[in-house]
């Protein structure tokens, strides 16, 4: 045994290594033997069914959850791709492990795989929060989580999980994301327009010229027909969108504006006001043009 390892004749080794297997009495050493071979078998020798041979034998004979045996078989099979064979030696590894940080991280292997190769996400979803349940808040795992949420349609949990990572990263970019991300969950999928305009107000509180939170605030106000909100964002809108709007759409706030002053809260001054802008946007808008006429003959301005 030790002149091979000395002379590096591997193949000599691996036929000593297989002998002693068979003539020991010991299970440990048995096992400790089996370990050398699919060690040698995967390094030295490069032979990765040999060493799967080797390392299933510990588990599967001999029945000794051996964790340097499932990390050589986690290594064959994540190399060859056979992904249920991987996930059942990651199933073994978490009886294996010491320790819960340990035991974590072999679950969130779990996920990965369930998640992407095995296409199993709901299973994903246990095994993540198996993770949290070790760990605590933590992002990586939340954030995988929300992902998971809403590619199974579950809204209710993805608002949930989204809340309880907004609350623990740091970059404030990614907090107004995820708070876009609720507010949309919220008004889209759970038809909760209220909690909505929370997580946009959230998103202000952070930015408050957010383009994006504005408009949607706006769209929430126009459908509740909350009309002065729906003027008081939209001027918000127009100041904090100077020089970053596009025409098109500054026009279409001030027509909004104008129309919402004309013909719900009764300001026709106002309105006549909104439609000029319009014309500063537009100079050829035909319904602003159209509109501004009405009004100044119905006020009987005629310069």
């Amino acid at each position: 045994d030790r002149i091979y390892q000395v002379t590096l004749a591997w193949e000599r080794l691996s036929q000593i290594l297989a002998r002693r297997v068979e003539v020991e009495g010991s299970k440990d050493e048995r096992v400790e033997l089996l370990t050398r071979l699919g060690r040698l078998h995967l390094g030295d020798l490069g032979d990765m069914p040999g060493a799967e041979k080797a390392f299933r034998r510990i588990i599967d004979q001999l029945a000794v959850p051996h964790l340097p045996a499932l990390e050589g078989l986690e290594q064959i099979y994540g190399q060859t791709g056979e992904w249920p064979k991987l996930y059942d030696v990651y199933k073994m590894q978490v009886d294996a492990v010491m320790g819960d940080a340990a035991r974590s991280e072999v679950y969130a292997k779990m996920a990965l795989l369930a998640a992407d190769a095995l296409e199993r996400p709901a299973e994903a979803v246990g095994l993540w929060q198996k993770v949290l349940d070790i760990r605590g808040e933590e992002a990586e795992p939340l954030r995988s989580l929300a992902v998971l949420h809403e590619l199974l349609e579950q809204w209710t949990d993805l608002d949930a999980t989204l809340e309880r990572l907004v609350h623990i990263v740091d970059q404030d970019q990614e907090r107004t994301g995820i708070f876009l991300k609720i507010g949309e969950i919220r008004h889209d999928r759970l038809e909760k327009s209220s909690d909505a305009l929370d997580a946009y107000q959230q998103v202000l509180d952070i930015d408050f010229a957010n383009l994006e939170a504005l408009r949607r605030r706006a769209a929430i106000f126009a459908e509740r027909s909350e009309w002065d909100d729906l003027i008081e964002t939209l001027q918000r809108l127009v100041d904090a969108g100077a020089g970053q709007l596009a025409p098109e759409e500054l026009a279409e706030i001030h027509a909004q504006m104008a129309l919402v002053f004309a013909e719900q809260l009764d300001r026709s001054y106002d309105a006549i006001e909104s439609w000029r802008h319009v014309l500063e946007a537009a100079p050829r808008d035909p319904r602003a043009l159209d509109r501004l006429e009405a009004l100044l003959k119905q006020e009987e301005r005629w310069q």
